[in-house]
């Protein structure tokens, strides 16, 4: 059941007892699945984040997509008169607007992107996020840390 034999893992340590020998079993499967993890993730598909305001959101890297915390990228399109409540994230948020514009209102100041434009907010910033324009608006995130709703401290 346990390892008897040295393995490549663990060659520099031989145990002399059955307890080291247990220990280095349960250290070598703790750490199989890492020692065999590819140093990628493929994301056949994004995840659609379900909405209720007709904004869509699809995950393509984050804690639903991929199980990613560290960060996380989105693609959205926010439809035209599009709103959402203030909030103050704890992670930073970078967006490029590819189509259309988009408005934020940060920490009382107001900016606007066009397609092309970029725009990064810290974490801690109070933020409105909103699409008061008539055509809708195409871009993408990436928070750092990943979006979670459990951070993202919306004022509802």
């Amino acid at each position: 059941m346990f390892l008897r034999k040295r393995s490549p893992q663990i060659a520099a340590f031989t145990p002399v007892d059955d307890n080291q020998t247990r220990a280095v079993a349960l250290v070598a499967a703790l750490l199989a699945p890492w020692y065999y993890m590819k140093n990628y993730t493929l994301n056949p598909a994004p995840f659609v984040v379900p909405t209720t305001d007709g904004k869509r959101i699809e995950e393509h890297v984050g804690y639903a997509s991929t199980g990613t915390g560290a960060y996380s990228l989105a693609h959205m399109v926010a439809p035209p008169q599009w709103s959402e409540p203030h909030q103050t994230p704890a992670f930073d948020e970078m967006t490029i607007v590819v189509r259309g514009r988009k408005r934020f209102e940060i920490d009382g100041d107001v900016v606007e992107l066009a397609a092309g434009q970029a725009l990064l907010i810290k974490a801690g910033a109070r933020v409105r996020y909103s699409n008061p324009f008539a055509e809708e608006c195409e871009y993408w995130s990436v928070c750092v840390p990943a979006f979670s709703p459990a951070t993202v401290n919306r004022e509802e």
